[in-house]
């Protein structure tokens, strides 16, 4: 974790000033990495495992970017899981110009241009449309949380 802590910073001096004020801590709560709005949180065993090495820098910056951009305290009355998803295209939209994405990462042209709050409603139209109310959690991998992850 923190040597893609150093290649981070070298790629980014904004995103380092961010990186480096954020705590890391070593967790067995969930799979991934993940953020609780304030801390970056990894499971070792995933960081350790070789077939996560070329995703790990993306998804430390995909968390760290959640804290700045401070979606926990934005989420407000939103269903967490859909607040989650809106926020993961912007966010992702940024990850992708400098590190690679993992392979479940929420992707879309369009709303990587738009805020979390915009693509929140589309999805929730969309969801309305087809008759779902609360989607599925989807794995849990660089997404925030404000008391589980999703």
């Amino acid at each position: 974790m923190l040597i893609a802590r150093e290649r981070i910073a070298k790629k980014n001096p904004f995103f380092a000033s961010i990186l480096f004020g954020a705590n890391i801590i070593e967790s067995k709560k969930h799979q991934t990495i993940w953020s609780d709005g304030l801390n970056i949180l990894f499971n070792k065993n995933y960081v350790e495992d070789s077939a996560n090495d070329q995703y790990i820098e993306g998804a430390i910056l995909h968390c760290v970017l959640h804290c700045a951009l401070l979606h926990a305290s934005r989420k407000r009355y939103r269903d967490n899981e859909r607040w989650n998803r809106s926020c993961d295209y912007p966010v992702n939209n940024v990850v992708k110009d400098y590190f690679p994405l993992f392979p479940e990462a929420l992707t879309n042209p369009k709303w990587g241009k738009m805020s979390p709050e915009a693509v929140y409603e589309v999805l929730q139209q969309q969801d309305e449309k087809q008759g779902k109310g609360k989607q599925p959690p989807q794995k849990a991998f660089g997404h925030f949380s404000n008391s589980s992850c999703l």
